[in-house]
């Protein structure tokens, strides 16, 4: 799970595109593509007080019916085992914008349990979750 914040210069903007980066660890002997599902998480949360049943009223997470998918590289594919991925977030995040009190963040999840997604913040940002957001202001219309 992750949260954003968006600046406020995406006020009443039009989002052009947006996308999750994220890096993923492969096991080997995944040979077939895998994919990252990114889900609108639809209750509040707090890092560090999150648990696969506190607080959702859903185990593992309450969501939207709003989700973004892309489909990686194998382990065979990927640099010892590591990609780096992007999943399209635009709906998502232009829902946001819309809607700023429904920004509660993003469930991220694999479609194979062979993949592991990195998410913690470092140094080098190699494993730091990323959200891009290309914009068209609103006033520049």
């Amino acid at each position: 799970m992750a949260k954003f914040s968006l600046p406020a210069t995406l006020e009443s903007a039009e989002i052009d595109y947006a996308e999750l980066v994220l890096s993923v660890e492969i096991q080997q002997g995944s040979d077939a593509p895998c994919g990252i599902v990114a889900m609108r998480l639809a209750r509040s949360w707090n890092d560090g007080a999150v648990g696969w049943h506190s607080p959702w009223i859903n185990p593992g997470g309450d969501f939207t019916g709003v989700s973004s998918a892309a489909e990686i590289v194998n382990a065979r594919d990927a640099n010892k085992g590591v990609a780096r991925v992007a999943v399209d977030v635009t709906d998502i995040v232009q829902h946001w914008v819309l809607h700023p009190g429904d920004n509660y963040g993003l469930g991220v999840t694999s479609t194979d349990p062979g993949v592991r997604l990195n998410a913690k913040q470092d140094d080098e940002l190699t494993n730091t979750m990323l959200l891009r957001v290309y914009f068209t202001s609103a006033q520049g219309k």
